[in-house]
């Protein structure tokens, strides 16, 4: 016969199993995504100095509250030369800048950033974004200022590089209409379109000063 004391016994992992597993599910329920989208350009207007890219962010916790901590990666796909050429006929190498890097780089030409968002986006498509993140970085993709003329999965421009991590299928916007500022205008538009994306309340503008924004001069769209 078993004794109270020894039921008791038996049943406290239980408990901690069960507690552990909804505190869990409680702090994923919790997580808020996010992304940014940039662009940039020269004035008057250079293709080559142009770009486009987008920062992700996932929030740990309630946003509407303490914020414990913030994760984030960018997709800023540029050639490792850093020197745009619009008519090269060849790919070349790429490098994936950060956040911070790219604003310098931009700066650096002279151009203008704008941003839109930020929106909230779901944990797949962050997810997707971060898996697209770990190709480019691999090596497994050349930069190409004009990808279109013969496409290719491997060979990508900016624009293409975050339409690819958002899952907007490349044709939708082509790099011979829009670059830089309108470009990335026309990846928000379809962002919020699709409803892949969801502009964020205003609370979560804090979201601009905890990624190191504030001292920078962005024109919000």
């Amino acid at each position: 016969m078993w004794h109270i004391e020894s039921l008791t016994r038996f049943a406290r992992p239980l408990v901690v199993v069960v507690v552990t597993f909804f505190g869990a599910s409680i702090a994923r329920a919790e997580d808020t995504y996010y992304v940014l989208i940039f662009g940039s350009q020269s004035e008057p207007k250079r293709p080559r100095l142009t770009h486009t890219w987008a920062t992700f962010v996932r929030t740990v916790g309630d946003p509407a509250g303490p914020v414990a901590r913030i994760e984030s990666f960018t997709i800023s796909w540029m050639p490792a030369s850093l020197t745009v050429r619009p008519l090269a006929l060849r790919p070349e190498v790429g490098t994936n800048l950060g956040l911070h890097e790219t604003l310098r780089a931009m700066y650096a030409n002279g151009e203008s950033v704008s941003l839109w968002g930020p929106f909230r986006v779901s944990r797949e498509l962050y997810q997707h974004a971060a898996g697209y993140k770990l190709r480019l970085e691999s090596g497994q993709l050349a930069y190409k200022a004009v990808d279109s003329r013969r496409p290719s999965p491997s060979i990508s421009n900016c624009m293409h590089a975050v339409c690819d991590a958002l899952g907007i299928p490349r044709g939708t916007i082509r790099e011979e209409q829009v670059q830089g500022v309108a470009a990335s205008a026309s990846i928000a538009a379809l962002l919020v379109a699709g409803r892949q994306g969801i502009s964020a309340p205003e609370r979560d503008d804090w979201l601009i000063g905890r990624l190191g924004l504030s001292g920078y001069t962005i024109k919000r769209r």
